[in-house]
């Protein structure tokens, strides 16, 4: 949601010719997306090692 409205700010800035504040916005966008496919991939992998725990005990 909030890197939404960072993309939505870059678009903004970036029809006012404000480039500087435009980049700015893109920077923030950038941060926040990486952050959450940060946290999805750490999200995976702890599933695939609970799985291997759990098809390690079950065999």
């Amino acid at each position: 949601m909030t890197e939404e409205a960072y993309g939505g700010l870059e678009k903004i800035y970036v029809a006012k010719k404000d480039f500087k504040a435009a980049y700015e916005a893109r920077l923030k966008y950038d941060e926040i997306l990486f952050a959450l496919s940060d946290a999805d991939h750490a999200g995976k992998i702890r599933q695939m090692e609970m799985d291997y725990e759990y098809d390690k005990k079950a065999s």
